[in-house]
């Protein structure tokens, strides 16, 4: 939500615009021929209503030049709104898939650390004496394991 905060102001701002615009349009438009347009806050209603799509019936324009503003007023508001849910849909995916990266570094940081540990007990009983058998990891995990390491001096030099 923080993201997309300018993409909310923009539609806020967008659709305020619209609804000032076409609404003032369609009173000058159709008070002199269709009585329910009597005032700018009646057109603004039908012109919020046109942008939903809703399209109540209760308003209707009646002249030629009236339609075709509100055609304009339609395809301008499913734009106008359709803009800026692109970006929020596009801000979702990338917390979303930031999301996904934590979980899966996680998942990798456990296996380390738990693959660290069989190590150190492994070496603790070796050291103490005691006949045991090495723990048994396979080609990958001690691939894996490596790989971890080699990273995490890395990132102790970098000062990570």
């Amino acid at each position: 939500i923080k993201r997309s905060s300018q993409s909310f102001g923009l539609l806020s701002t967008l659709i305020l615009l619209q609804v000032i615009l076409f609404g003032s349009m369609f009173y000058v438009i159709e008070a002199d021929a269709n009585p329910q347009f009597s005032s700018i806050p009646m057109g603004a209603f039908y012109t919020v209503a046109t942008i939903t799509t809703v399209g109540y019936g209760d308003m209707v324009v009646s002249t030629f030049l009236g339609k075709v503003v509100g055609v304009v007023c339609m395809f301008l508001g499913l734009l106008i709104v359709a803009l800026p849910v692109i970006i929020i849909g596009g801000n979702f995916e990338k917390e979303y898939r930031s999301y996904i990266d934590k979980k899966e570094k996680k998942i990798i940081f456990d296996k380390a650390q738990k693959f660290e540990q069989q190590a150190e007990q492994g070496n603790e009983k070796q050291k103490d004496g005691e006949e045991t058998e090495p723990p048994r990891f396979s080609r990958s995990d001690r691939g894996f394991f490596e790989v971890y390491r080699l990273l995490r001096k890395v990132n102790e030099k970098c000062g990570r």
